[in-house]
């Protein structure tokens, strides 16, 4: 069977000035927009990474390098406020009474000598 070239097309969402909510794009359309509007531009290798497997596109992939650094660097930031420090649980050991510490002896002894 011949192999098929066909272009990868992500769904784009969102309000922007060029592309259009609910119409597929490639991601070269998306990468020559960003060299033209945002510079120094997105290569293609950069914007596969961030569609990642998302079935859609939003305003912010389309970023320049750093606004997207600083972007993502803002919702980590917000995200780790907004969740709050894990009580530090006290682990207890595997065998925690005297009896069960006990009982451990014996049964790791080896039944013949």
């Amino acid at each position: 069977m011949p192999a098929t070239n066909k272009p990868n097309k992500r769904l784009f969402k969102g309000e922007h000035e060029f592309f259009k909510e609910g119409i597929p794009y490639t991601y070269r359309q998306f990468v020559e927009w960003t060299e033209e509007f945002t510079p120094p531009g997105v290569n293609g290798q950069t914007m596969k990474g961030r569609l990642g497997k998302e079935p859609y596109c939003l305003p912010e992939h389309l970023l320049s390098a750093d606004a997207y650094i600083a972007m993502r660097a803002e919702l980590r930031k917000k995200a780790s406020e907004e969740k709050e420090a894990p009580e530090k649980k006290r682990t207890a050991s595997q065998l925690e009474s005297h009896t069960q510490v006990f009982s451990q002896g014996w049964l790791s002894r080896k039944l013949i000598r």
